[in-house]
């Protein structure tokens, strides 16, 4: 795959160290934003994480993802959020829908649906609301 930042598994701590280094890299490159562009959602931020394998990283690789641990993948939210806040937000939200999703479907009715987050064909969300605030 060709992938501008190849990631790796981090199982160990010159692994972490080096998943860290190269997200590190990666934001800095791709994420950062002037005080002109906006902070908001940017669908092209998305799409280079995609191609850099950072959407699949909470998803198995049976599902074509990288399957890493919550060490590694919250290490590729900190260093994001070092860079720019909004889409180390919307990448944790992301990770957390994706794992969700899998976990339940013990059926494997919504292995699609996961493949399309891992790829990052599909941003994963989720609606919150309150009885008294939503």
């Amino acid at each position: 795959m060709d992938r501008p930042y190849e990631l790796i598994e981090a199982s160990d701590d010159e692994e972490l160290q080096l998943l860290s280094e190269t997200v590190r890299k990666f934001a800095r490159a791709h994420v950062a934003v002037t005080s002109e562009e906006s902070v908001g959602y940017r669908r092209e931020i998305f799409e280079l994480m995609a191609k850099s394998g950072l959407t699949g990283a909470a998803i198995s690789e049976a599902l074509g993802g990288t399957a890493m641990s919550s060490l590694a993948t919250s290490s590729i939210i900190f260093e994001l959020s070092r860079v720019q806040l909004g889409p180390a937000i919307y990448l944790s939200v992301h990770y957390m829908v994706s794992r969700l999703i899998e976990t339940w479907d013990r059926a494997g009715r919504h292995h699609p649906t996961l493949r399309d987050l891992a790829a990052g064909k599909s941003l994963g969300a989720f609606c919150l609301t309150e009885a008294t605030a939503g």
